[in-house]
Parts: structure tokens; sequence; C-alpha cells
């Protein structure tokens, strides 16, 4: 198996952190998943996956800290591992404070 698909595996598991070099050269530690149970809504995440084309270079995430959708290239990727149970957490209540 590639890495674009097992990154997409182990995103869609649980959430990742994903740190990776970006276009400019700077290094971007990211908080991320494809798991719709985190996603803003099951409806944004389907029309996503329909936009998004197959390539396999870069993998379209949703970044749990802004709650939007970002990307990475594929072969940018620094290392890939599971977020902690205290790290989801915490990212968890800072969304609920900032929705409230």
């Amino acid at each position: 198996m590639n890495n674009y698909k097992n990154y997409k595996v182990m995103l869609q598991a649980h959430p990742q952190r994903v740190v990776f070099e970006k276009k400019d050269g700077t290094t971007r530690i990211m908080r991320c998943t494809l798991d719709p149970e985190f996603i803003k809504s099951v409806a944004d995440f389907s029309e996503q996956e329909k936009k998004r084309n197959t390539n396999e270079n870069v993998i379209a995430v949703w970044d749990l800290e802004v709650a939007e959708w970002r990307s990475f290239r594929v072969d940018s990727v620094q290392s890939i591992n599971n977020l902690t149970g205290d790290e989801l957490m915490e990212i968890l209540e800072e969304g609920c404070a900032a929705s409230s």
C-alpha cells in the first residue's frame, strides 16, 4: 500500500497529528481527520468528497483546530501519529468554548 492510501486509512480511523513541510519551507503541525464523526457536518463531508479529485499527491483533511478543510502534499509529510486523548479533549473543549 502506498503512503497516500496508508495516510487516508489512518485519517479515517482516528484524528492524527500530521507534521509536514509547507511549500514555503516552514514546518506545520496540523491536527486533522477524515473521520465523519469529527467533521462539522456529515453533509459538508459528503460535499467535499464529491468535489475532491483523486490526486494521490495531495490529501484534503478536516483541520480540527480551525474547523475547515485544509490539505497537504503526501511527499511533504515528516510524521503522522494518532492524537492523544488529552490533545483531542483540548481541541474539543476549545471548540465548545469558541462556539459559546
